[in-house]
């Protein structure tokens, strides 16, 4: 009985191991090299590929994109880090994205203005999210909405869903970097729009 234990066990392990594995190599999405703020890298990686973690502050817009242009790289994913909506990142980014993680659209269509979003699928499970419906995201990673200033100026829109992929872009609410912009623009939140 002691054997069969033990071999139940060990089994398991190796099981979760692999699993684990699986889904870390599907978060990281083959990604060489990521660029970010001074800071810890770990942090970096955490908070941009795995988005576990506190972003690490942002780069200059002229020297992403100058990243961007060099000759030598082949894909470049930018990332606007920072709010939530009920527990879920809002990242602003390009459609790049969704090639980089080979996800797509189980409905509706890509954002192509500000304020559109693209939900992942366990955002729409779990928040109950449909196409067309708008929401106000909070400044900060907080699960408790209470405690975060939120952006009602800048009120988002579903516009699409992604399939389930089992990656990380499942939790994700995807937007371009223009709404992010928009939620914290000085001009914007003094009344000036």
């Amino acid at each position: 009985a002691k054997l069969a234990a033990a071999v139940s066990l060990i089994s398991t392990l190796i099981q979760f191991s692999n699993h684990t594995s699986e889904r870390l190599s599907r978060d990281l999405a083959g990604v060489d090299l990521v660029v970010g703020a001074k800071g810890s890298p770990l942090q970096l990686i955490l908070s941009s590929l795995l988005h576990i973690d506190i972003p690490t502050g942002n780069i200059p817009l002229s020297d992403a994109q100058n990243l961007m242009r060099d000759p030598l790289v082949k894909t470049a994913v930018p990332l606007a880090l920072g709010d939530s909506f009920r527990g879920f990142r809002i990242v602003g980014t390009n459609t790049d994205v969704l090639n980089l993680y080979q996800v797509k659209l189980e409905q509706g269509l890509i954002w192509t203005k500000p304020q559109q979003v693209v939900i992942g699928s366990e955002v729409s499970r779990q928040l109950n999210m449909k196409i067309g419906q708008k929401f106000v995201g909070a400044h900060g990673l907080s699960y408790n909405e209470a405690d975060l200033a939120t952006h009602d100026h800048a009120a988002f829109e579903v516009v699409g869903v992604l399939e389930p992929s089992a990656s990380i872009v499942d939790q994700l609410i995807l937007t371009s970097i223009d709404s992010v912009w928009h939620a914290h623009d000085d001009t914007v939140l003094n009344g000036a729009d």
